[in-house]
């Protein structure tokens, strides 16, 4: 084959793989991240910001501000597209490089640069680590790209996998015969960040012999009835490890910090406010609709109802659930109480109203 033609079919490659590392975090953020702040936005009522504010930032003075563009400026300032050009300048500038030293080290190879000059010189085991971080890149984007989740950590992390690939790869190498070093450093790409540096911790523990005290308890969060496994990870990477640190999270902040959908993060909210009160029976009493905090405000708004028929109802419920639960009606009816007289409470169900529709809620729960 022509060198012209293996120069061409190599800077096509290095192209593509530079364009599969940039574009899904850059569509995202011209799409899906814009579609998930307009959604976020409104379901944001006046109301609804007053309580937020108040709530969350209650140094700031909101009194005569149009709520709505105050609450857009606020958003884009703290959580705005333009906090991803860092991060996305740094990763473009990485990949480029590594992938012009790739580029030019196979044009070095299959002798379209002359075997002399040589300009992009990596050895074997650092070309196949560099090619495995670049793997695990493209898969982690086009990962993301496809559950819509990119935050600016995810792409700072991609920028880190990059630099530290080549170190990683010459230190794994270090433990292994000749004839497995250039496939484990390659290999690498298959592992996550976290994972490579829980196995080189215990490898170098074993070198050293030193005990590696990493504990991998399960979350509390996993109690919640819709947190699973790896959205509980999720919240602990983003340093809330118990059910009451979510029960007061930021859910606009949370939101962005997680990419996953704002009505999903209120209602794990309301779930870890009501579980602060109820515990383990939180998953008991929800098929009697008792799924959290905002549920627990209606079955109170339920018992003062002028409908008798769902005044009975209401009524049957909280029987049942205080059945389950092994207290009486009233003790449970005190929590709920309680339960509805929190701010977050409230907070929640004025974001749940239908919009436009948003009700005055007492300055108490009903009785």
């Amino acid at each position: 084959m022509p060198r012209d033609i293996y120069a061409f079919s190599i800077l096509a490659a290095c192209t593509i793989i530079w364009l599969l590392i940039m574009l899904p975090t850059i569509v995202f953020l011209f799409s899906w991240w814009k579609w998930r702040r307009d959604d976020m936005t409104a379901m944001m009522s006046p109301k609804v910001l007053r309580l937020y504010y108040a709530q969350f930032f209650p140094s700031l003075s909101i009194a005569d501000k149009d709520l709505t563009a105050y609450f857009s400026r606020d958003f884009t300032s703290r959580y705005g597209r333009r906090l991803y050009i860092v991060p996305l300048t740094l990763l473009g500038l990485i990949a480029a490089a590594g992938l012009i030293s790739v580029g030019g080290t196979l044009m070095a190879w299959v002798g379209v640069v002359p075997a002399s000059a040589k300009p992009f010189s990596l050895d074997p085991i650092a070309f196949a680590a560099l090619g495995g971080g670049f793997t695990w890149v493209v898969s982690d984007e086009l990962g993301r790209f496809r559950t819509r989740d990119f935050t600016t950590y995810d792409v700072f992390n991609s920028v880190f996998r990059v630099l530290v690939a080549i170190p990683l790869g010459y230190s794994f190498a270090a433990f292994l015969e000749s004839a497995f070093k250039i496939p484990v450093a390659y290999l690498l790409g298959a592992f996550p960040t976290s994972a490579l540096f829980t196995i080189a911790r215990r490898l170098g523990g074993q070198k050293l012999g030193l005990s590696d005290d990493a504990s991998d308890s399960g979350p509390e969060l996993e109690q919640l009835p819709d947190v699973g496994r790896a959205f509980a990870e999720r919240l602990k990477d983003e340093g809330i490890n118990s059910i009451t640190e979510l029960a007061y999270a930021d859910p606009v902040n949370l939101t962005l910090r997680t990419n996953k959908p704002f009505t999903y993060i209120t209602d794990c909210i309301s779930q870890a406010l009501l579980w602060m009160y109820i515990s383990t029976g939180l998953p008991k009493v929800q098929v009697l609709g008792l799924r959290g905090a905002q549920e627990a405000y209606s079955l109170l708004d339920d018992l003062k109802s002028t409908d008798a028929a769902e005044q009975t109802d209401a009524q049957q419920a909280l029987s049942a659930a205080a059945t389950i639960l092994g207290v009486t009606p009233e003790a449970l009816r005190h929590t709920l109480e309680e339960v509805a007289l929190d701010p977050y409470t409230e907070f929640l169900v004025q974001i749940w109203s239908p919009v436009g529709q948003v009700s005055d809620l007492p300055s108490s729960p009903p009785r």
